[in-house]
């Protein structure tokens, strides 16, 4: 039985003023896309033939005690199938300096398998990178962990869920790490396209092109 109940109307008393309930045919992706969300990548695959990589910026902390995140996934796309194979994920919270990274794992050109990693020079180009994401197996999932990242998590799937158009993936963190640099700026995501935070000004500074979400 699915863990997400369905989701129905709230019938509440409707005042002057107040919002009534979002009608079928209404978009609420225009509404969401003025939120600012972190981006990372979710990689699975226990093995490098396995794995597989895809941008995220769905990445929710769910509870704390047990330690449990969400994370969304487009329903019936290659990670979500891929995902439910392999029972588990690990997620690397990408920093400012990585939009090249977002932008390949976002990418239907990445191809697939531990290809994926060794072939992301295509586009994020630049010495750097001549050799692809640097990356390593993590050690309780066995699924790449982005070098240069802000943190990583390695998690076990507790439950998949669907949910409209998307799978809702539950994990039990088995292990999570922060990187070295406590007051690093995390990349982030909003209205398509990427950026940082400007701390000085107190709010997201959006630069870079529009990407659209691989799978």
């Amino acid at each position: 039985m699915s863990l997400v109940p369905t989701l129905l109307p709230t019938l509440v008393p409707t005042r002057a003023g107040m919002p009534r309930p979002t009608a079928p045919d209404v978009d609420p992706g225009l509404a969401f896309g003025r939120l600012t969300r972190a981006v990372s990548v979710l990689t699975t695959g226990a093995a490098p033939e396995q794995w597989h990589g895809t941008t995220i910026d769905s990445l929710t902390l769910v509870s704390a005690g047990p330690p449990l995140v969400l994370v969304s996934v487009g329903h019936g796309s290659r990670t979500a199938l891929l995902v439910g194979a392999a029972g588990a994920f690990a997620v690397s919270v990408l920093a400012a300096d990585q939009v090249g990274v977002a932008r390949w794992f976002a990418s239907r050109r990445r191809g697939s398998g531990a290809a994926q990693f060794a072939a992301a020079a295509q586009l994020t180009g630049g010495a750097a990178h001549t050799g692809g994401v640097g990356h390593r197996a993590g050690p309780h999932t066995g699924a790449p962990l982005l070098a240069g990242a802000l943190a990583w998590l390695e998690c076990a799937v507790v439950s998949l869920s669907r949910a409209g158009d998307h799978t809702l993936v539950l994990g039990e963190v088995r292990d999570a790490v922060a990187g070295d640099s406590p007051r690093a700026a995390p990349l982030l995501r909003q209205a398509g396209g990427y950026g940082t935070f400007d701390s000085a000004a107190g709010r997201p500074a959006t630069a870079g092109r529009p990407g659209q979400m691989a799978d």
